[in-house]
C-alpha cells in the first residue's frame, strides 16, 4: 500500500480551541516540524493562497497526509480475495445489528445481517460511514454534515503553482486537496450541521 500513499503536508485553520488542542497533542506525541503560521508566512511558502485569512489560527503539520481512497480500496479488496475472503451483498451482507460479548463489556464479537444470520469474528471492523449511528450508540460524538464538492482540472501553468501546496482543512468550513498527478483538484465547501448548530463532542 505504500506506493499508493501520497504524503502531503497538512495545514489546519480554525477559529476555536480545538485546533490548539490538536496542535498540543501532536507536540506531546513528539511530531517534529509542527509550526504556527501567519498569513504572510503561508502566502510566502505557498503563493497560490490568497485572501485575508482574518482571525485564522493556522499550523502546519509536515507529517500528516492522505491516501488515494479508491485505489487503496481496490488494492485491499484484491488482497482480501487472494487470501480467500468472500464479499456478501444484499440481505446476506446487510448488517442490522452488532453483537457484544456477554462477559467483556464493550467488546464486539460479531454482527447480525438482515437475513437473520450471525457472523462471529475475533476482530470486527465497523466501516459504515454515515450509517454508524444506526449500529453504534455514538451519543454526541458525531453529527451529520454536508459539503458541496467541486473538482476541476488545472492547466500546466496552474499545476506549477499548486503542485507543492499542502492539503488544507478549514474546520467546519471546508477543505481542499492539492492537485493529483493528472492535475485534478478537489474542494469541499459549506458544512451543514444540525438545526441547533454544532453538536458538542464528548
Amino acid at each position: 500500500m505504500a506506493s499508493l500513499k501520497r504524503i502531503e503536508p497538512r495545514g489546519y485553520t480554525d477559529g476555536d480551541g480545538y485546533m490548539l488542542e490538536s496542535e498540543q497533542n501532536l507536540k506531546e506525541l513528539g511530531i517534529e516540524g509542527v509550526m504556527n503560521m501567519n498569513r504572510e508566512e503561508v502566502v510566502g511558502k505557498w503563493p497560490g493562497f490568497s485572501g485575508e485569512m482574518k482571525d485564522w489560527n493556522m499550523y502546519f503539520n509536515p507529517e500528516a497526509g492522505w491516501a488515494k481512497a479508491r485505489e487503496t480500496l481496490q488494492v485491499a479488496m484484491t488482497e482480501y480475495i487472494r487470501l480467500g475472503g468472500v464479499f456478501l451483498s444484499g440481505s446476506p451482507g446487510d448488517v442490522v445489528s452488532i453483537e457484544y460479548s456477554k462477559s467483556e463489556a464493550g467488546t464486539i464479537t460479531g454482527v447480525v445481517t438482515a437475513d437473520g444470520r450471525s457472523h462471529d469474528a475475533s476482530k470486527v471492523l465497523i466501516c459504515v460511514g454515515a450509517y454508524t449511528s444506526q449500529l453504534v450508540d455514538t451519543d454526541t460524538q458525531i453529527h451529520a454534515v454536508g459539503l458541496c464538492l467541486a473538482h476541476w482540472r488545472l492547466n500546466a501553468a496552474e499545476m506549477e503553482i499548486w503542485k507543492d501546496h499542502p492539503f488544507v482543512d478549514v474546520r467546519h468550513r471546508g477543505y481542499f486537496f492539492p492537485p493529483n498527478e493528472t492535475g485534478l483538484m478537489k474542494m469541499g465547501v459549506g458544512v451543514v450541521g444540525t438545526k441547533s448548530g454544532d453538536v458538542k463532542r464528548s
